[in-house]
């Protein structure tokens, strides 16, 4: 809109500063990261269906979208708005609401929930599946957005972040880190299509029927996110106002939650590691990522 006025706030640190304003800056996020905490959907009002891991075609309702906030270190507060895909936590459509394991209501979108172990103890998982030198810990707020994006569903999500609660005001937030869980099952490969590049972090290879997750560019300006049961963490480059993504291949089911960081990622990987080498301020060492 017109009336949208951009302000920058830096979640990381970028440029040149002082080394003892990097280590304090480092400590801010030495034992957590901020993540967002989600407002409820006002309605599911909305229906999709997309086959499941069993070959078994699935419906389910969802929200077209919904707000939340992210308070930093400093007790400022960034605002988000997420348009897109939010799935029904009760399971409305043909699951059941008291199925086994995570797909149960537990395992799609939850908002200021309790489940503190949501991101722990998720199946094909380990304690470093979204762990890295970047992500020290995993949310303990267990919020998160149960995403599919099938037929009838919502393909394309956006989230645009802003430095008021009225959310007017746009700011730049910098190096913005997405956990992932179980992006793809069973036969289906999970693909999603980001508008802005991104380095894995971490990822579940190897972990039970983990796949991992795979970053493909098929075209300029195109990042695919890929994985069969794969669950990680990513970082976006750089800093963003807003970015979207596409679910180019919808599966049953797929959740997802945004942090901040202190640290940046570079897109570059290490010779002969499979690590990805952290960029900013030429801090030695690297950022600790599954050998494929």
């Amino acid at each position: 809109m017109d009336s949208i006025q951009r302000q920058p706030i830096r979640l990381a640190l970028v440029g040149a500063v002082s080394s003892a304003a990097f280590i304090a800056s480092e400590n801010l996020y030495a034992t957590a990261l901020p993540w967002i905490v989600w407002d409820a959907p006002a309605s599911y009002g909305s229906s999709g269906s997309a086959i499941g891991g069993d070959s078994l075609t699935y419906t389910y309702n969802y929200a077209g979208g919904t707000t939340g906030t992210m308070t930093l270190a400093d007790s400022s507060v960034i605002y988000v708005r997420f348009t897109g895909e939010v799935v029904d936590p009760t399971l409305d459509g043909t699951f059941n609401p008291t199925g086994g394991g995570f797909c149960g209501p537990s395992g799609f979108s939850q908002n200021g929930t309790t489940i503190s172990n949501f991101w722990s103890q998720l199946p094909n998982t380990d304690g470093n599946t979204f762990t890295s030198a970047n992500v020290p810990t995993v949310p303990t707020n267990g919020d998160h957005i149960g995403l599919i994006g099938g037929t009838g569903g919502i393909q394309t999500q956006t989230v645009e972040f802003f430095s008021d609660a009225a959310m007017t005001t746009a700011t730049s937030v910098s190096d913005i880190v997405l956990l992932v869980a179980s992006l793809g099952g069973g036969p289906n490969t999970g693909s999603w299509t980001f508008n802005q590049d991104f380095t894995i972090l971490s990822d579940n290879t190897g972990v039970g029927s983990g796949s991992g997750l795979t970053k493909t560019t098929p075209t300029a300006g195109s990042y695919v996110l890929s994985g069969q049961e794969g669950s990680g963490a990513i970082q976006f480059t750089g800093a963003v106002s807003s970015f979207s993504w596409t679910v180019s291949g919808p599966e049953v089911w797929t959740s997802w939650n945004l942090g901040g960081t202190a640290t940046a990622a570079s897109t570059a990987a290490v010779p002969g590691t499979g690590l990805a080498a952290i960029g900013t301020l030429g801090l030695a060492g690297v950022a600790r990522r599954r050998r494929r």
